[in-house]
Parts: structure tokens; sequence; C-alpha cells
């Protein structure tokens, strides 16, 4: 690929698988709830705890902060147990520290940290994700200059608007972006709307010729990025 100036990461089922990772920390969660707010257990199984979350999520997507949802679901499921607002408020907040610190406890697909190594020698690299996953606490920010999220934005992937923060603090062209994501429509995609180009991350190998007609590229594993002329 010529021209290219930076490379720019999605995080989730990207770099991790990030499936158990949400389900662990949905559990650590639930756990501490049941041991504070007795009441909870009474009225939610684990399975429909989450299935509040899910539903919840869902009648919010247009919302890009997922820390503002998760605070929303841990004060429904507290209300709806019988605790009211003045009793929970501080609670609710520790109750989300809880979620949030498990949610960063990824296990990071093999050759991540070599991959990335290598690549931030060579350009600038910048984390792009939909989620909130901290790359400090994962310990991946030595390699990016930067990551950005939905709550900067207010608009999630696959709409154009982080990619496009991206360029402008590289200051950089568009076509000079590159993304690596294993979502179709929202890292492909959504790379593209912005002008950018994209490499998809098929790492579950999925039909090509099926689901890739807009990525510029398409690998199965990270390691193959350092293969690519950038």
């Amino acid at each position: 690929m010529k021209n290219v100036k930076a490379l720019s990461f999605d995080l989730d089922d990207t770099l991790y698988n990030n499936v158990p990772v949400i389900r662990n920390a949905f559990l650590e969660l639930y756990n501490y709830l049941v041991i504070n707010f007795p009441n909870i257990a009474v009225k939610y199984s684990f399975d429909n705890f989450i299935h509040v979350a899910t539903t919840l999520r869902a009648s919010q997507s247009s919302t890009a902060n997922l820390n503002l949802l998760r605070r929303l679901h841990i004060q429904k499921i507290l209300s709806t147990s019988g605790y009211e607002n003045s009793e929970f408020h501080a609670s609710s907040e520790k109750a989300f520290n809880v979620f949030w610190q498990a949610r960063q406890k990824v296990s990071l697909f093999p050759n991540v940290h070599e991959t990335l190594n290598v690549l931030s020698e060579k350009l600038p690299l910048v984390a792009i994700s939909n989620g909130n996953a901290c790359i400090k606490i994962i310990g991946i920010n030595q390699y990016f200059k930067f990551s950005i999220n939905a709550s900067d934005t207010g608009k999630p992937k696959p709409d154009s608007s982080m990619f496009l923060l991206a360029c402008e603090k590289l200051e950089i062209e568009p076509e000079q972006l590159v993304h690596i994501g294993d979502s179709i429509e929202h890292d492909v995609n959504g790379a593209k709307l912005a002008g950018c180009r994209a490499i998809w991350f098929n790492h579950n190998s999925e039909n090509t010729e099926i689901k890739n007609n807009n990525a510029d590229s398409v690998i199965e594993q990270l390691s193959a990025l350092l293969a690519y002329n950038f």
C-alpha cells in the first residue's frame, strides 16, 4: 500500500476476544451487587441480569457512551429490586467501577505485542473503538499515539466521525490512514465512508467472497501485517 501515513486499530475482537471479557465483567458486577443488595438475587438470575443490559442497549442504540449505558443498567437493576435513589447512588458508582475494571481484563491474541511494536516503529498507530477499553490498563498504550472511542465524537462506527477526528489529530488526509478491524459493518464500511483505507481482520475465516466487498485487503492473522509494505 502506497502513501500510508498512519494505521488505526479497532480494539474489541480485533486485538482480543471481547465476548468472554464482557461476560466475565457482567459476572463480577452481578456478584458484587448480589452481595451488597441481596434482593437482586431474588428478582434476577444472572442470565436475566444480562438480558436487561442487552435490552437497554438495544433501546438506546444511538447512545455512544457505553459508560453511561452501564450506569443506567446498574441503576435500573437496583431500582427494580427495591433500592431507592438515595440509597444506591454512591453504591451504583462503586458497582460501575467493578464492571469497568473487570472489562479491562483481556487476553491479547497471539503476536499482538510483537506486531504492534514493529508497526509502531514504522508508522504512528492509533486506536479507534466503539467500546470503553483502556489501552493503558490493558498494556498496549506504549504502541499508540492516542485512542479515540465513540464517546469522544458522540457517534459510534460505522459513522465516519472517529476516523476523521483521528486524521485531524494526525494532520493527515483520510486516504493516508489505513484502518484494521474485525467488523465489515463497523470497521471496513466506517473507514471507507470516511475516505480511509481498510484491512479486514477476518480471524473467523468467513467467506471473503460474500462478506468482503469493500476492504482493500484481508488478513486472518494480525502478524500478517508485518509483510505489508506500508
